[in-house]
């Protein structure tokens, strides 16, 4: 063997087991640590799945860390988050899910959500409610608020009182 921290090999440059905690590299080197995209399986360094810069070495299908500009996802390294889940600007290299109910949620806050699933709709505060708070109405999807003073509950076109939060009461016309 060529390779000093080589202890067994199949012809002068073919190594097939190294010294201790090193790995065998391309079947011909002895390193102690496996290059970008590849891990040490039983003394071998064997490639992670395409686009993984890191993977497990009890699973070489896990990827741990992927390549830029790809995002890692429960494990795989995917070009964009799916729904319910966003590439935060703070942790730009893994998708991270969204708050509850959150279809799509914002890049700056998980919890800040852009769209909810049916029936929810979208709270002042960017959550997903079920149903809007005193003074609001939903109007496309999100909680909108009533334009008449006092007003508990109006209509989707948030002009026209239908309750007025008490003492208050409505007018007839």
């Amino acid at each position: 063997c060529s390779d000093p921290n080589c202890i067994a090999c199949s012809g002068p440059f073919k190594c097939t087991d190294c010294k201790g905690i090193f790995s065998v590299l391309n079947w011909s080197t002895c390193v102690e640590t496996c290059q970008e995209g590849k891990v040490s399986v039983n003394g071998v360094c064997v490639d992670c799945e395409a686009g993984c810069k890191r993977c497990s070495s009890t699973d070489i299908n896990e990827c741990l860390e992927c390549k830029l500009p790809l995002i890692l996802y429960k494990g795989d390294c995917v070009e964009n988050c799916p729904e319910r889940w966003v590439q935060l600007n703070s942790n730009p290299t893994v998708c991270t899910e969204c708050g509850p109910h959150c279809l799509t949620c914002c890049r700056t806050d998980k919890n800040k959500c852009i769209v909810c699933e049916n029936p929810f709709l979208i709270d002042t505060d960017k959550t997903c409610v079920i149903d809007c708070k005193d003074g609001y109405t939903p109007v496309s999807g999100k909680c909108a608020p009533c334009e008449v003073d006092n007003c508990k509950s109006c209509d989707a076109n948030v002009k026209t009182c239908e309750e007025c939060k008490a003492p208050f009461l409505l007018l007839a016309d």
